[in-house]
C-alpha cells in the first residue's frame, strides 16, 4: 500500500538534581523555633531522577498520521518547594496571594503518561486533537498546614491558612486540539 509508514522515536535521561539549603540567620523570638528546627534537618539532597519517552508514528495517508506516546517524567521540588522554612508569599509564580512553607522531605514528582493524537495537514489548514492521561506519584501540592507555629506565624503575616509544600497523588487527563488555516496567496503585483 503506497503512502502507509511506520516510524518511532524514543529518549531516556538520568539527571541527579542536588541541593543544600543555608542555615537562616537570626530572627524575632518566635521565629527561632521553627529556624532551629529547619536547621536542626537534613538539608542535603540528591534526587534519581529517570525519564524516558517512546512515540511511534503511523501515516494514515500523506496529510494524516496518528501518534501514539508514552513517557515517564521526573521533577525535583522547587528550591521555595523544598527549603522556604518561613511561611511567606513567595510560591515560584503561583501568586495567589497565599502563604507557604517548604519541606525538606519533599519527593520528587514522578509521572506516567499516555497521549493518542491525530495530525492532519494540508496545503491550507491543519487539524492536531489529542487525548492524554497521566498518573501522577508524589505531585507537589500546597496543602494546608496542621504545624501551630507555621500557622501563627502566617496569621501574624496576614494569612491565617497557610498551605505546606507536600506530595500527594494525582490524575490528569483531557484532550485538547491545535488547529489553524493558511490565508490563501492572493499574488501581490
Amino acid at each position: 500500500m503506497r503512502g502507509i509508514r511506520w516510524a518511532a522515536s524514543w529518549g531516556l535521561q538520568q539527571a541527579p538534581p542536588r541541593a543544600r539549603g543555608r542555615q537562616p540567620g537570626q530572627g524575632r523570638r518566635l521565629r527561632f523555633r521553627i529556624r532551629d528546627r529547619f536547621n536542626a534537618s537534613d538539608r542535603n539532597k540528591t534526587d534519581n531522577n529517570i525519564d524516558w519517552v517512546a512515540k511511534v508514528f503511523f501515516d494514515l495517508r500523506p496529510d494524516m498520521r496518528v501518534e501514539l506516546g508514552a513517557a515517564r517524567k521526573t521533577r525535583s521540588p522547587a528550591y521555595q518547594e523544598r527549603y522556604l522554612w518561613l511561611p511567606l508569599q513567595a510560591t515560584a509564580g503561583l501568586a495567589d496571594g497565599k502563604n507557604y512553607v517548604g519541606d525538606v522531605n519533599l519527593d520528587p514528582e514522578v509521572s506516567h503518561q499516555a497521549e493518542l493524537g491525530l495530525d492532519w495537514r494540508t496545503s491550507r489548514f491543519y487539524f492536531a486533537p489529542r487525548v492524554f492521561y497521566r498518573d501522577v506519584d508524589d505531585y507537589i501540592q500546597g496543602t494546608p498546614s496542621t504545624d501551630p507555629v507555621v500557622i501563627m506565624i502566617s496569621t501574624m503575616n496576614g494569612d491565617p491558612n497557610p498551605l505546606q509544600f507536600s506530595n500527594v497523588d494525582a490524575e490528569i487527563y483531557g484532550a485538547d486540539v491545535e488547529f489553524g488555516a493558511r490565508k490563501p496567496d492572493r499574488g501581490h503585483g
